[in-house]
């Protein structure tokens, strides 16, 4: 019997394979789309256990390629604004996002406050990281001590001027990074299924926007009340969703 268990054991512990296997395996299968979609979902699944131990930019696109190839949109977009949440000036995470997003059938609505097509992703932390700032910082520091110098010592006429541009960039570098590193992100709301955005949370309040949102729309979200979350659109409107409808 203890024989027959270890055998069994050995057995199951061999047909173990991690998540960059069940990726592959998904993409081998192709052609068996149902096959190909159980692979994926389970290198998603084995790719959001590694990333609550450890969360990084390369995961984050794996989590977000692996759920969208197994049909879970809503999953895909929440992993690469986690990823973004992370790394906001990772391009990878950006380009994937946008593919995603391409997916999508917005409605567009007359009233540019009604719109549901997201923003493109920008600002100035999508374009350059705290380490960005601070390597320059640093190279600002080297000129401004070595301007520094020259100037307390043999008083070259450039040194003056020289030092002033470094201590400048060197402050003007650390205001950066700070400002990058503490730019606020707004909590996202996915939209799971078609649903239907209200007035007041409640059913009997008439809907918000001409046409249902599609799965797949983000929202910032603003409250809750009572089962009901209380969202804004890309366009600026507020309105009111079920909670179990999204995503957090």
């Amino acid at each position: 019997m203890i024989a027959a268990l270890l055998l069994l054991s050995f057995a199951t512990a061999g047909n173990v394979t991690t998540p960059e296997q069940d990726f592959e395996q998904g993409v081998s299968l192709r052609e068996n789309a149902r096959a190909a979609r159980e692979s994926f979902a389970r290198a998603a699944r084995g790719f959001d256990r590694a990333w609550g131990e450890s969360p990084s930019p390369g995961l984050a696109v794996a989590r977000g390629r692996s759920h969208f190839l197994a049909g879970n949109l809503p999953q895909s977009l929440a992993a690469l604004h986690a990823g973004l949440a992370l790394a906001p000036y990772d391009a990878e995470l950006q380009a994937d996002l946008r593919a995603v997003r391409g997916t999508i059938r917005y409605p567009e609505p007359a009233d540019p406050n009604l719109r549901v097509r997201p923003d493109e992703w920008g600002g100035l932390r999508s374009r350059v990281s705290p380490w960005d700032a601070y390597f320059v910082g640093i190279t600002f520091g080297i000129v401004a001590v070595v301007g520094s110098i020259f100037f307390f010592t043999t008083r070259p006429r450039w040194s003056g001027v020289v030092a002033i541009v470094g201590w400048v960039g060197v402050v003007a570098s650390a205001a950066l990074a700070w400002k990058i590193g503490n730019t606020e992100v707004r909590p996202v709301a996915i939209v799971t299924t078609d649903t239907v955005l209200r007035r007041g949370n409640g059913t009997s309040f008439q809907p918000r926007t001409p046409e249902p949102l599609p799965r797949g729309t983000e929202l910032w979200e603003v409250g809750s009340r009572g089962g009901w979350l209380q969202v804004e659109l890309p366009g600026g409107a507020i309105g009111w969703v079920p909670e179990q409808t999204v995503l957090k």
